[in-house]
């Protein structure tokens, strides 16, 4: 891109690197990509239910792009928000657990979204418990926050989890993320990752858990990240923002664009930054 943008002799401003005193950056762009991905994300998961043969006030969302600016966005969720708490989630009787793995400035876009709809927030060893309560009893949205223990473990029963240690050496560390997949509806990915890494969600899991006689609860997958056949490696491609999410087909391993399958859902705009600017 950077070649092309010189061969056609056009002015590039990098914005996010403006910087204060003190080398400090005071525009993120990652804070955009969650905002606007977690918008994306929660129109795909209403677009699934509707699907499914369940109407939430989720369905009013629109997309990121669509509204004019970040206030009017959170303005509607707001609105939104207070519906879900007033009217529940119709047919839908569990409450909808949304998991965020990471907690950068992506996920903190994530989670500014989803503070306007009131979401009440568990600790990762609650999750099972509120997992298996009704909406009424956890609330319509829960959102569970996962750090790099919750993802993965030492492959030594004597080691204990270093996070430092991880970085460096993450052949030392095995992924245990499957386990809390089952508990979830949404899982927004916001995490850095290479090669080096676990996964957190792989072929093999979403092969085991989908399929025609089957539907977990885990129905979005919101890869912020979009690295191709990365953390998640169910994300194949990066569709564009005016029709953002594919179903991952488990029996062929190939995806189909919109909601209707028998796989998850992946919501996976590479470019998700510049939809609200």
């Amino acid at each position: 891109m950077l070649r092309r943008l010189l061969d056609l002799g056009c002015q590039l401003i990098d914005y996010e690197r403006i910087a204060d005193e003190q080398n400090r950056r005071l525009i993120f762009i990652s804070l955009h990509a969650g905002y606007a991905g977690m918008i994306e994300s929660l129109v795909c998961l209403a677009q699934r239910m509707a699907h499914h043969g369940v109407e939430t006030p989720l369905a009013e969302l629109k997309h990121a792009y669509e509204y004019s600016s970040l206030i009017e966005a959170k303005n509607h969720l707001v609105q939104i928000g207070q519906r879900l708490q007033d009217e529940g989630l119709g047919a839908h009787t569990e409450p909808i657990i949304i998991g965020v793995a990471g907690y950068g400035n992506v996920a903190k876009g994530c989670r500014q979204v989803l503070d306007c709809l009131k979401v009440r927030e568990i600790s990762v060893e609650d999750l099972e418990d509120v997992a298996g309560m009704t909406a009424a009893q956890a609330g319509p949205l829960v959102r569970v926050v996962f750090k790099e223990e919750d993802m993965v473990e030492p492959r030594s029963d004597q080691a204990q989890f270093v996070l430092q240690d991880y970085y460096q050496r993450p052949g030392n560390y095995r992924g245990i993320f499957a386990k809390h997949l089952p508990h979830l509806d949404v899982l927004m990915n916001t995490i850095y990752w290479e090669d080096k890494y676990p996964r957190l969600v792989t072929r093999k899991w979403a092969q085991a858990h989908y399929g025609p006689d089957k539907r977990p609860r885990l129905q979005v997958i919101g890869d912020i990240s979009c690295d191709i056949e990365g953390s998640i490696e169910l994300t194949l491609k990066a569709p564009m923002p005016d029709q953002p999410c594919f179903v991952f087909d488990p029996v062929t391993g190939k995806v189909v664009d919109g909601v209707v399958g028998d796989g998850p859902v992946i919501m996976a705009v590479d470019n998700l930054p510049c939809e609200l600017p």
